[in-house]
């Protein structure tokens, strides 16, 4: 599902990306807001509108190589009754939410398999929802994934900063200056495909199974 495929492909995981970025911000902000910090919310980031959680070259980068980013959802740290609980409770609860949308759309396959809609549509139409479907589904389990990576600039890293003093060693330090340069090179090389692809793959037809789906 990544490299190597048709245009054809790349239209029908469009929506696949678009709701992992939304969702993975959305998230973030309503649980910031509902912890005591309404910044994400003055910021217009407590919506599900892709303009607030999309970043064009992030995107750009999801639909042509396979993983990507969103834009930050911005935070005061200082709302927070407990720092560092809070703040990580607002971290994991974007790639939390990434995975309980793979479930949700898993949940819709199974429905339309139940309710023959895709004979209902037709072989092309109802084949092709069931792309987008599943596409949302692998997609949602991508941002899973790299949202547990513990290292800088991956959303595990500000949960590890949070549970630990890791951040006090000078090689932390320096990994996470140079965070996007980090993620460049792994992003352009084959490292992080060969890091998140097992995981994704795991967790896409784990969850297809859940459900009794086909894995195609």
């Amino acid at each position: 599902m990544l490299l190597g495929r048709s245009f054809e492909d790349i239209l029908l995981s469009i929506p696949g990306i678009l709701i992992a970025l939304v969702f993975n911000g959305f998230a973030q902000a309503y649980m910031a807001d509902k912890l005591g910090d309404r910044t994400p919310r003055l910021n217009g980031k407590l919506s599900i509108s892709p303009k607030e959680h999309v970043d064009p070259i992030g995107f750009i980068f999801f639909a042509i190589v396979g993983f990507g980013w969103s834009k930050p959802v911005d935070i005061n740290r200082n709302n927070f009754k407990n720092i560092r609980i809070d703040d990580s409770l607002v971290t994991a609860s974007g790639f939390i939410g990434n995975l309980l949308m793979s479930v949700l759309f898993a949940i819709l396959i199974k429905l339309t398999n139940i309710s023959n809609l895709i004979e209902i549509l037709g072989s092309n139409i109802g084949n092709n929802l069931d792309t987008i479907l599943r596409y949302v589904i692998w997609y949602n389990a991508i941002f899973f994934v790299l949202g547990i990576l513990p290292i800088p600039p991956f959303s595990g890293s500000r949960i590890l900063e949070n549970l630990t003093d890791i951040d006090r060693f000078e090689f932390y330090a320096t990994l996470k200056r140079y965070g996007f340069i980090v993620f460049m090179i792994l992003a352009i090389t084959p490292i992080l495909s060969m890091i998140i692809t097992p995981p994704t793959i795991f967790i896409y037809q784990s969850i297809l199974k859940i459900f009794n789906i086909p894995i195609i």
